[in-house]
């Protein structure tokens, strides 16, 4: 029975256990090819030193695991370059006087929760194989653009603001705002759903190889109920919308004269129609959660302001 390093393979008409690729036989056995090397087939051959410049891990069973080692770049015909004073696309690294290797991923963050409609920021950085920023790249355009997570491929929410940005010392930041797709809003028992939960990614192309580059995509948090909103704010949806059974929202803050306590209360009868709410008589409202109290006590009552009147027992005078 072959070992978990071997596999069986049939020579002259024989069963035979063999070394499986990224491992070599030495001395009775199998093992690991060593940092630098690699073997890309199964059998009894030996490693395969990687080309000068590069390094690879241990067990590497491919070429392409051999990457430009410390001191080392990626030139443009995609062979390792030792770096030296006058090599323009060398950069202060981590691991030596230029960068380790070239492009490897674009590395994305956006923020914990992302608010319907409201602008955020989604930066960018451009990292090698190991993990650094290329700082050498102020060159390259990059372009976000959301995913579909159903089966039909086609994103059911919206993306505002530009979908463009260039690379400056190798990162980016794009100022955008989402409007994701509602299938129900109900503000009587506080829910929200959304047709699906949207995701962004970003793609452009390598000025300095001209490979093309594209992160993974993220998920963006939208809260669910009464959070869906900053307080001062109503969850709007696209009433324009001839799509099926959702609707594109956005969080939009109310305008002085107005006020808003729960994204999700209506100003009418519908419980899916959300809108700010008017401020009441003996109330200053400057817009948004922002409210001048006057004279009376006042409660917040599903989502709306309510004066409250406080009933005394009449004095014996008055009783007459």
């Amino acid at each position: 029975m072959c070992q978990a390093d071997e596999i069986c393979i049939r020579a002259n008409e024989k069963f035979t256990c063999s070394c499986i690729a990224g491992y070599t036989h030495r001395e009775g056995r199998c093992t690991a090819c060593p940092i630098g090397t690699y073997k890309g087939v199964p059998g009894p051959g030996e490693c395969t030193s990687c080309p000068e410049g590069t390094i690879s891990m241990t067990a590497s069973r491919s070429r392409g695991a051999c990457i430009c080692k410390s001191g080392y770049m990626t030139s443009f015909n995609g062979s390792c370059a030792l770096c030296n004073a006058s090599t323009t696309l060398c950069s202060t690294a981590r691991f030596g006087s230029c960068f380790a290797s070239g492009y490897a991923e674009l590395k994305i963050d956006v923020p914990d929760v992302v608010y319907p409609g409201q602008m955020f920021q989604l930066a960018v950085r451009k990292l090698d194989h190991y993990g650094q920023t290329i700082s050498t790249d102020s060159n390259s355009i990059l372009q976000s653009e959301l995913v579909s997570t159903n089966a039909s491929n086609v994103p059911r929410s919206n993306m505002l603001g530009s979908a463009f940005a260039s690379l400056k010392n190798g990162q980016a930041a794009f100022m955008i705002g989402v409007q994701p797709a509602f299938v129900e809003v109900d503000w009587i028992s506080g829910t929200t759903e959304l047709n699906q939960d949207p995701q962004i990614r970003v793609k452009g192309s390598d000025s300095e190889s001209g490979v093309a580059m594209l992160s993974d995509a993220k998920k963006m948090e939208i809260t669910a109920g009464i959070t869906v909103c900053p307080r001062g704010h109503v969850l709007l949806l696209d009433a324009n919308s001839a799509r099926e059974k959702w609707r594109p929202g956005a969080c939009q803050i109310c305008a002085p004269g107005t006020y808003s306590l729960n994204p999700l209360v209506g100003a009418g009868t519908s419980p899916s129609s959300p809108a700010c709410l008017q401020c009441p008589a003996g109330l200053i409202c400057a817009g948004g959660a922002n409210i001048m109290f006057g004279a009376g006590t006042w409660e917040e009552s599903e989502g709306r302001l309510l004066l409250c009147l406080l009933y005394t027992s009449p004095s014996p005078r008055d009783r007459g």
